[in-house]
């Protein structure tokens, strides 16, 4: 019980410490609304005649400075949350945009340039959804200079190969491959499916496995995202001598028959974005078949997860974004927890490098809202990983990955573990 008040702990000094380090980068923040009682007292007229000087010679410094200097004199109107907004756009901090164009839009919901801006905000920081929803909201003539439209059956096609290495001698080498496409079915509403396959030998025995997913996903607001997701794995393991059989993986002919073992996997999700935070609660239901050794047969078994995730996107040029997730997994009347650090950076306008690590049991383990389930018999015990992306053009984009994995096995109640390395490479292409 130590252990999980120790890492609660551990999340929620580090998200006080991210909002103290936002609030002092805030435009309402207690240092700006406890301005100095020296300074000069400004009119409507002095704030609106000098930031929109500002404006037209771009001095964004001065035109930033002053906004804040009027609003903590309670002088706040929509042109100068827009003026302070493109300021903040134009140099390129975009969630602190995004914060003026949100209460420039409160004095104006109707408002195309504010909505337009916001559009542009969300695009920049990566906020697909936000970016979606905005973009619901302007002018058919603007949606249509963006040549964007709400329905696409075919918006972006990825694939991805994933090669498994180990040191143990009974572990063959394990690949896995996937093709995904995504589809707009409205501004607000995206569906994305995937279909992937898994093939491995261990000792004597080969395993094979054809999956398919389907994600769903609503944006109920600009802010909160709801998701649910369907995920079937079709597990068929060769295993008992019967009969002969070509097995591809290994290259030659086997005296084999074949189990297959279906399993179902239920997904949903609940996302909150406030500006540079983000929050997710998720939960899964995930119904396979286990081999009872006592029975001498395979039988149904159910692993439920719950997840609660928050992240903060720091001030500064590399977009330092940092990830905790906590999560608890109920299987076969026993309980644990697993804990997950991600710290994400943009190095330059098109590469973003991303590392990660993971402690605990990962025996059915679903991330990245159901895609991935690690439901093989050999569980994960601790992972660490580090993966990029790389716009090489506006519509394409490379990514890789590097995982190493501590991994065990049962093999007549003695408990053997070995190292796994995995290498991951793959495209994402927008048409």
């Amino acid at each position: 019980m130590y252990k999980i008040l120790i890492i609660i702990l551990l999340m929620v000094s580090s998200f006080a410490k991210a909002s103290q380090l936002y609030n002092s980068f805030s435009d309402d923040s207690l240092s700006v609304q406890a301005a100095d009682s020296t300074k000069e007292t400004l009119t409507f007229q002095q704030v609106d005649s000098i930031t929109y000087q500002c404006y037209l010679v771009g001095n964004w410094d001065k035109l930033i400075n002053t906004g804040k200097e009027a609003i903590s004199q309670q002088i706040d109107y929509k042109r100068l949350r827009q003026r302070m907004g493109y300021a903040y756009f134009a140099k390129t901090d975009y969630y602190s945009s995004m914060n003026h164009y949100e209460k420039a839009l409160k004095f104006d919901k109707t408002d195309s340039d504010t909505r337009l801006y916001l559009y542009y905000c969300g695009l920049y920081t990566g906020n697909n959804a936000y970016t979606r929803y905005q973009l619901g909201k302007l002018p058919y003539e603007t949606r249509k200079n963006l040549k964007a439209k709400p329905f696409k059956i075919v918006d972006a096609v990825d694939a991805e190969y994933n090669l498994k290495t180990n040191d143990n001698k009974t572990r063959y080498d394990a690949n896995y491959g996937r093709l995904g496409v995504s589809t707009k079915l409205g501004y607000r509403l995206s569906l994305y499916q995937s279909v992937s396959t898994f093939a491995q030998l261990v000792d004597s025995s080969g395993l094979k496995q054809n999956e398919y997913y389907a994600g769903l996903k609503w944006n109920v607001c600009p802010k909160i995202d709801f998701m649910i997701a369907y995920h079937y794995l079709n597990s068929t393991i060769i295993d008992s001598v019967t009969y002969r059989r070509q097995l591809p993986w290994r290259g030659k002919a086997m005296d084999i028959s074949k189990d297959t073992l279906p399993g179902n996997l239920f997904y949903s999700k609940i996302s909150f974005i406030v500006n540079r935070f983000q929050f997710g609660l998720s939960g899964s239901l995930f119904n396979y078949s286990k081999y009872d050794s006592i029975k001498l047969a395979y039988t149904k078994a159910l692993t439920q997860q719950y997840t609660f995730d928050a992240g903060v996107t720091l001030p500064g040029k590399l977009n330092l974004n940092l990830k905790s997730s906590l999560t608890a997994m109920f299987d076969l009347q026993t309980r644990r927890l697993i804990f997950s650090q991600k710290i994400g950076a943009l190095l330059s306008k098109n590469f973003w490098l991303e590392g990660n690590v993971t402690f605990g049991n990962l025996k059915n383990y679903t991330e990245y809202d159901g895609l991935y389930v690690f439901n093989a018999d050999d569980a994960t015990t601790f992972k660490t990983g580090l993966g990029f992306f790389w716009n090489l053009t506006p519509n394409i984009c490379f990514l890789g990955n590097y995982t190493y994995n501590m991994k065990y096995f049962d093999k007549n109640n003695i408990i053997i573990k070995y190292n796994q390395n995995s290498f991951s490479t793959g495209i994402i292409w927008k048409i």
